[in-house]
């Protein structure tokens, strides 16, 4: 079996792929214009979240510690904002919550192979 920080990095890039994917092909439809862009800024937001993902390869403790946190606080945006806030707004369809069920548990998953990790080298 592989490593779980490199497991958890998998996650990540996944779910942020999925995620960066979706968001361009909302940007096609443009139904919500304020949260259905992707352009520059959109690009160097996945490119900084693909970048603080690269920190779960490196197999110390603080940082398994700060992926942790990392995905908590991702999670807590989509639970906490997206689904009440934006998700309703848009006229949903197998591909919206696909990609929302994809993204989160890719970030669910990754925290806790980072978890995991964490464990494994304590012990």
């Amino acid at each position: 079996m592989k490593s779980p920080h490199k497991i958890s990095f998998l996650f990540l890039c996944i779910g942020f792929i999925v995620s960066a994917t979706y968001q361009y092909y909302r940007s096609t439809i443009h139904e919500i214009p304020i949260y259905d862009d992707f352009w520059i800024k959109e690009i160097l937001i996945y490119a900084g979240m693909l970048g603080i993902s690269a920190i779960s390869l490196v197999n110390k403790n603080w940082a398994s510690k700060f992926i942790i946190v990392f995905c908590l606080a991702a999670c807590g945006i989509g639970f906490g904002f997206y689904l009440p806030v934006v998700y309703p707004q848009r006229t949903n369809n197998w591909i919206d919550t696909g990609e929302s069920i994809v993204y989160l548990a890719c970030l669910l998953l990754a925290g806790v192979f980072s978890y995991l990790g964490l464990r494994k080298r304590k012990a």
